[in-house]
């Protein structure tokens, strides 16, 4: 009886540990395999994050390493307001330095800005400026307006033979930033169409 009891025993032990595996440890194993995978994916992400942190502190960097010289460089180019008179200074400048004569610059009564050019950061001001000389000399005037430092597009170009050669006028943009108002503005208006829909 001693054997069968032994065996019975033995038995009920290993339908007990079979048991116990199938409705714990097998669980818990599982639940391990799951973790570990997670944990896999949140190191990835982690790491994926430090590359773009690594990214970010260089570009903060590189902003930081930026002198005054380069930001009194950027602030010509593109200003933060019309500054039309440092614009028509430049004008000037260049007419003389090409040989044109500039008769007029008439501005737009209202800057030409859009909901989508304030929302990239940027107005726009019209001007149309009144040019004579000689073809190339306003080739040359045209070229230096657009490479010049503040920056300049010209849009159209209408001219006619005139006394010193042609004589016309040359439709153009200049730009400089958008305010905090206003880009507040376009995002509020953005928002309550959003909202409307």
């Amino acid at each position: 009886m001693s054997r069968e009891r032994s065996l019975l025993i033995l038995g009920g032990a290993i339908v007990v540990a079979i048991i116990v595996l199938l409705f714990v440890v097998r669980p818990l194993y599982e639940t391990i395999q799951t973790d570990k995978a997670t944990l896999s994916d949140r190191q990835t992400e982690i790491a994926d994050l430090d590359v773009q942190l690594a990214s970010i502190n260089d570009l903060v960097a590189k902003y930081q390493a930026i002198d005054e010289t380069q930001k009194a460089s950027l602030n010509k180019r593109f200003p933060a307001d019309a500054n039309t008179e440092a614009l028509v200074a430049q004008i000037e400048g260049i007419a003389i330095s090409t040989q044109v004569i500039v008769g007029n610059v008439q501005f737009s009564d209202q800057t030409l800005s859009t909901p989508t050019t304030i929302a990239k950061g940027y107005n726009e001001l019209g001007a149309n400026l009144s040019v004579a000389g000689s073809y190339e000399n306003i080739i040359n005037f045209i070229k230096a307006l657009e490479t010049n430092d503040r920056i300049v597009t010209v849009d159209s170009i209408a001219l006619a033979p005139g006394e010193l050669g042609l004589a016309g006028t040359l439709k153009t943009h200049a730009y400089f930033a958008a305010t905090a108002s206003q880009k507040e503005k376009v995002n509020t208006v953005k928002t309550n169409t959003t909202e409307a829909q």
